[in-house]
């Protein structure tokens, strides 16, 4: 049990470090954007709301990477056994509830690149430059799909089954 514990300081420590670096990345972009989407001089009206867009998806983001601090920073390992693997098994599952937003916080991000792109709806190359873009965002979505999910086996996944294994011991006894 100790060695499973010390572990999962490690991998919350770790987690909180790389989650708030990346926190701090957007905190530094959501200004720029912000800036840049309301008073650059030569943007349209649907080029300011496309970067309107843009802010709103990276403060979803932001909000998400609080909570996962939140999350980690709020860890109890003195909680009786069972209620400590069982909050170990939620933090390190694969499919989380805030999958939906960082999802939709992506979508935003996307549209808004979309509109900021696309200078006006009658430009015979709208086709086009919508392509490049989803020919940009959609494989980095993808790969960040992928990425996730190898962390997630190669790093999370042995925490979660072994916190499910001495949970499911425990409840056997």
């Amino acid at each position: 049990m100790n060695q499973l514990i010390q572990k999962l300081q490690k991998e919350d420590r770790r987690m909180t470090r790389l989650i708030r670096g990346v926190k701090i990345m957007y905190l530094i972009l959501i200004p720029i954007y912000t800036l840049l989407s309301l008073f650059a001089p030569d943007f349209t009206l649907v080029q300011r709301g496309g970067g309107i867009l843009v802010v709103l998806g990276f403060i979803a983001f932001t909000v998400l990477f609080q909570r996962r601090i939140n999350e980690f920073n709020s860890v109890d390992y003195a909680l009786p056994t069972t209620q400590m693997l069982f909050q170990t098994m939620k933090r390190y599952k694969f499919w989380k509830p805030e999958l939906p937003c960082a999802l939709l916080a992506a979508l935003l991000i996307d549209a808004g690149l979309c509109l900021i792109h696309v200078e006006n709806f009658t430009d015979p190359q709208i086709r086009a430059k919508l392509l490049d873009i989803q020919g940009t965002m959609l494989p980095a979505l993808l790969i960040g799909i992928v990425i996730g999910t190898a962390w997630w086996y190669l790093k999370h996944k042995p925490l979660h089954d072994q916190a499910q294994t001495m949970l499911n011991e425990l409840m056997q006894e």
